[in-house]
């Protein structure tokens, strides 16, 4: 049984579709991953900032 065109294009139409939202998808996902880990690292950098800011004062205050 051979398909019709209509059946192909159809086919077709369906596949790309598909293609591009797996496309979308995994773009997505890549881009949050990279970003919220970025996210995190400048956090961390901030609150090792704050704690090395606050080692100084409680140095200069015991001496």
């Amino acid at each position: 049984m051979r398909l019709r065109l209509v059946h192909t294009l159809s086919l077709l139409r369906l596949s790309a579709v598909l293609l591009a939202v797996l496309a979308m998808g995994a773009v997505t996902a890549w881009n949050l991953e990279s970003g919220f880990e970025d996210c995190l690292e400048g956090r961390d950098i901030e609150r090792l900032d704050a704690l090395e800011l606050l080692q100084r004062a409680v140095a200069k205050g015991w001496r």
